[in-house]
């Protein structure tokens, strides 16, 4: 006989320490840093190109730009902690960038390259404007408003289709993304816990994050 499972994917959301210090610093530095604008006024109901106040996305790879040397060793620390919850030994940053948004702007529907995505969440007010939206893979269909809020770290796989909504609010909103690789599994890890299908479920509370599946 064989039998359908349906496999589910890893999406984190957690709370990263001292974020509303390590925000403000963000913002400084986000304020004097080279950057690009990317605007396009054509908007339809169920797609919209890309359109953003500011972003470095075109020097992504640049890991000497000053906010990256000051925010990637805090980001580092914290993404071993979520790798290690997923059975892996470490994950490796490729590329990092910010975005900000005001009225109007929005990032159609898109997918990243690597093994996961994420995208921390800088200044960020769920009341006014919209979450990242993602596609459920496994019906194609409009699924998920991430559940998040400024200081959160959201990771997902990269072959999630996703977007940020139109900003209809006069906020600002902004986060930094990033594309990231698995070193390797954490085998001795596996070995030890003797990894069961409810694994997850039973450690949801491990890093005191918020656990989600789609």
């Amino acid at each position: 006989m064989i039998k359908k499972h349906k496999f589910n994917c890893p999406v984190v959301v957690k709370k990263l320490p001292d974020y509303k210090n390590v925000n403000t610093k963000l913002l400084e530095y986000f304020d004097t840093c080279d950057h690009e604008e990317i605007k396009n006024l054509t908007v339809t109901e169920n797609y919209y190109p890309d359109s953003f106040n500011k972003l470095d996305f075109y020097n992504s790879s640049d890991f000497d730009r000053p906010w990256v040397q000051f925010f990637l060793p805090y980001l580092k620390k914290e993404l071993k902690k979520i790798a290690n919850f997923l059975w892996y030994d470490d994950f490796i940053v490729n590329c990092i960038w910010f975005q900000e948004y005001l009225r109007g702007n929005h990032h159609g529907w898109h997918i990243h390259g690597d093994n996961f995505t994420g995208v921390y969440y800088v200044k960020f007010d769920p009341k006014k404007s919209p979450p990242t939206e993602v596609v459920d893979p496994y019906n194609n269909k409009i699924a998920k408003k991430m559940n998040v809020e400024c200081g959160d770290l959201l990771l997902f796989p990269s072959f999630f289709i996703h977007r940020a909504p139109v900003v209809f609010d006069d906020t600002k909103k902004i986060i930094i993304s990033f594309n990231l690789n698995i070193s390797k599994p954490s085998l001795e890890l596996y070995d030890s816990k003797r990894i069961s299908y409810g694994f997850f479920d039973n450690i949801k509370s491990k890093m005191g994050s918020k656990y989600n599946r789609l």
